[in-house]
C-alpha cells in the first residue's frame, strides 16, 4: 500500500484565515480523494479533526452547538467547515472581528490595553487611539464608546487657554473637541446677528419700520395677487371631465378646514360654486410641522391630465455663473402661498 501524502496542519494565528481556511479545505477534498475515495461523513469529519492543529480543535471546540449540529439536509463536515468559515470571517462574526482589531491595535501600539475601561454615553473630548485597520471594515460594529483612559490638560488655541478634560475612546472615530471646551476657546460662537425686521409691537419697532408700514399699510394686510397676469391654462378638449369621490376627513379637524375654507374664500383664493361642476378633486389635510394648524392640499393628479405642458428650458449652471458674474448683492424672499396669489382668467 502506498504511503499517503502528509497534510500540513492549519495556522490560525496567521492572517487572513478566512482564505486560508477556504484554500486548506479545497485541498483536504483532493486528499480525500487520493486516500481511496473517503466519503463517509464520519471519517470526514475525523481527518479534518486530525489533521488540524490542536489550536484550532480548541477553537472548534469553544464554537456554539447550534453552529456545528448539522440540520435534516446537513453533513457533520459541511456544517463544521461553515462554522469555522463564518467564525473567520470578520463580516458574520462580530465578537472575532472586535478582537482582531484589539490585537492589530495592540500590535502597533505596543501597549497593554486598560484594566479599567468603562463604557460611556456621553459626548466626550477624546484623543482616538489610532487609525482603522484597512482590512479590517468593522468600524460600523461599534455602537458605545469605551473609555481607555482620562486626563485632564490645558488647551490653547490663538492666545486662548483651558483646562479640559480628555478621555481616549476605545473607537475608530475622528478626534472630537466637546462644545463647552469649544466655547471656551472661542472656536464657536452662537451669538445673535442683528437683523432687520418687522413687528407688531411699537416698542421693539424702530420709527423707520413703523413709517414704511404707514407708507405701504396695502402690502402688509391679506394676501395679495400678482398684478398684470393672470393664468391661461392650456385645455386639451379630449381629455373627458372627472369627477373623483369625496375623501373622508377626521371629525376633529373638520371645524379647522371649514376656517381655512372660509378665510381662503374672504381673501379670494376660492370661491363657492353653484350647481353641479364636470371637475371634482378631493382634498388632503396635512398638518404643519411644529404648529397647532393644518394646510389643505388638493389632489389635482386627475385634471392634470387635461393640461398641456409649457416647455421651457433649464438654465446650466454654467449659464447662471455667467449671469450672476460680478453680482455682489444677493435677495432672499419667502413665497409664502405664491400659487395663491396667481389669479386665474375669467373662463377658467
Amino acid at each position: 500500500m502506498a504511503t499517503l501524502p502528509h497534510n500540513p496542519e492549519f495556522d490560525c494565528k496567521s492572517e487572513a484565515k478566512a482564505a486560508r481556511w477556504t484554500k486548506y479545505i479545497s485541498r483536504l477534498m483532493n486528499y480525500f480523494i487520493i486516500a481511496n475515495d473517503v466519503e463517509s461523513d464520519e471519517r470526514q469529519k475525523a481527518m479534518l479533526l486530525t489533521f488540524v492543529s490542536e489550536a484550532m480543535n480548541d477553537l472548534i471546540d469553544e464554537l456554539p452547538p447550534e453552529q456545528t449540529t448539522p440540520g435534516k439536509s446537513e453533513t457533520h463536515f459541511d456544517k463544521l467547515v461553515s462554522a469555522v468559515q463564518d467564525h473567520f470571517n470578520p463580516q458574520n462574526n462580530t465578537e472575532y472581528n472586535r478582537k482582531l482589531n484589539d490585537e492589530n491595535r495592540q500590535q502597533r501600539t505596543n501597549r497593554p490595553p486598560c484594566p479599567q475601561a468603562q463604557t460611556s454615553h456621553r459626548p466626550v473630548n477624546c484623543i482616538e487611539d489610532d487609525q482603522q485597520n484597512s482590512t479590517s471594515g468593522s468600524d460600523t460594529e461599534y455602537v458605545f464608546h469605551t473609555v481607555l483612559g482620562q486626563f485632564n490638560t490645558l488647551l490653547e488655541f490663538g492666545g486662548i487657554s483651558c483646562q479640559a478634560d480628555i478621555h481616549e475612546l476605545k473607537s475608530l472615530e475622528k478626534p472630537i473637541i466637546g462644545w463647552d471646551t469649544c466655547k471656551r476657546l472661542k472656536l464657536l460662537s452662537a451669538n445673535k446677528l442683528p437683523v432687520n425686521h418687522i413687528s407688531n409691537s411699537e416698542t421693539q419697532t424702530p420709527q423707520t419700520t413703523l413709517k414704511l408700514l404707514e407708507d405701504y399699510a396695502d402690502l402688509f394686510n391679506g394676501l395679495g395677487r400678482l398684478k398684470g397676469e393672470k393664468v391661461h391654462p392650456h385645455i386639451d378638449g379630449n381629455i373627458p371631465p372627472i369627477a373623483q369621490r369625496y375623501r373622508r376627513v377626521p371629525f376633529h379637524i373638520r371645524k379647522d378646514i371649514e376656517e381655512l375654507i372660509c378665510k381662503n374664500e374672504e381673501l379670494g383664493v376660492v370661491e363657492k360654486v353653484e350647481g353641479p361642476a364636470p371637475w371634482v378633486s378631493p382634498i388632503l389635510v396635512v398638518p404643519k410641522k411644529g404648529q397647532n394648524k393644518i394646510k389643505i392640499c388638493i389632489d389635482m393628479r386627475a385634471a392634470n391630465e387635461a393640461i398641456k405642458r409649457e416647455h421651457y428650458p433649464n438654465l446650466r449652471l454654467d449659464e447662471l455663473k455667467a449671469i450672476l458674474s460680478g453680482a455682489n448683492v444677493f435677495n432672499k424672499f419667502d413665497l409664502n402661498q405664491g400659487y395663491n396669489q396667481l389669479e386665474l382668467a375669467e373662463e377658467f
